[in-house]
């Protein structure tokens, strides 16, 4: 062929790279009758989908098969999962000391970093911000919880706790719950107390304070206790909450 004519339109086929590099390695898979077929099928359904409004399911369709790589509708359940999958694979590898699991409740996205063995990283905090993380450390070990202020703060020894802290502006610690029943009875003068109702719920805190929280009737009753654990004055308060009114002690 003559350059005009291997420049020419009409032998002219469009392709990704990938697939234009196998296909000129390949000229006996992939013969020239071959690609002039397939051109002339593709311009053909082109020249159909001219002012042609797209079906129902149809965007859906072309999504499905943008994200996934499947031609149909059918493969809509594998979306979710291989996407959460392709986030802790990539995060992974960022430090594969841990292991994540990704999920989305309720608009909201929730990624849990759990250890695969022992590991050390650090918190490199500017001299102006020590005093205030040392307070907050403190907080950690009195009251159970505490929020960091992370501005100018950064992380060494794992690139995947850098990644997660990189757009932050908080880091907020607690140490773990632990599950706690509350067993809550009623008192009147003239008769003893009886059995109301018993809640299922979380203990947490620290070494000063304990902090439950608590539900029962299938989320009607639900109560919130903070508790004193040095003999002072026990700081906020009981909250109980009831469907239609709300009682505090």
């Amino acid at each position: 062929m003559t350059p005009e004519q291997r420049r020419s339109f009409d032998n002219g086929i469009w392709l990704c790279q990938s697939c234009a590099s196998l296909i000129d390695k390949d000229a006996t898979r992939y013969p020239a009758a071959l690609l002039r077929a397939w051109k002339m099928r593709r311009e053909a359904e082109a020249l159909l989908e001219i002012n042609r409004w797209p079906g129902v399911g149809e965007g859906q369709r072309q999504m499905v098969a943008a994200l996934s790589g499947y031609p149909g509708a059918t493969a809509w359940p594998p979306i979710v999962p291989n996407a959460h999958r392709a986030v802790q694979i990539a995060l992974e590898r960022l430090d594969p000391r841990v292991r994540v699991q990704t999920s989305y409740i309720n608009g909201r996205e929730r990624i849990d970093l759990s250890a695969r063995e022992d590991f050390a990283f650090s918190f490199l905090v500017p001299p102006a911000r020590a005093a205030s993380w040392k307070s907050s450390l403190n907080q950690v070990v009195t009251h159970g919880t505490a929020a960091f202020d992370l501005g100018g703060v950064s992380v060494k020894g794992s690139r995947l706790i850098e990644h997660m802290l990189s757009n932050a502006v908080t880091l907020e610690i607690s140490r773990p719950e632990t599950a706690a029943v509350m067993r809550l009875e009623l008192e009147h003068e003239a008769q003893p107390c009886w059995f109301f109702a018993q809640l299922d719920g979380q203990m947490s805190g620290g070494s000063a304070l304990a902090t439950y929280r608590g539900s029962a009737l299938e989320g009607m009753l639900t109560l919130g206790m903070d508790v004193s654990l040095t003999g002072g004055t026990r700081t906020g308060g009981n909250s109980l909450h009831t469907k239609d009114q709300r009682v505090r002690d």
